[in-house]
């Protein structure tokens, strides 16, 4: 499953997906409705946030795999 697809998943989201869909070619959401602005605005800002939160996962997840001793300090500052 891709980062989009996870992010789809949640209920939140799949609801404003009724009326608003992924434009691959620019890489965000539009609204169906040309009136729905906000629906469309939405999407986007929680797509940005999902995306920024997923690399601070990713990024503590490959510090992680490293391997030896990690404090628990770093791994909740990587996670902030």
């Amino acid at each position: 499953m891709d980062v989009r697809e996870e992010f789809e998943k949640s209920e939140h989201i799949k609801e404003r997906l009724a009326i608003c869909y992924f434009d691959t070619n620019i890489g965000c959401y539009l609204s169906i409705q040309l009136c729905d602005y906000a629906s469309a605005s939405y999407l986007n800002g929680a797509w940005y946030a999902f995306q920024e939160q997923q690399k601070k996962i990713d990024d503590a997840i490959k510090y992680l795999s490293r391997g030896g001793y990690t404090p628990n300090w770093v791994v909740q500052e990587l996670l902030k």
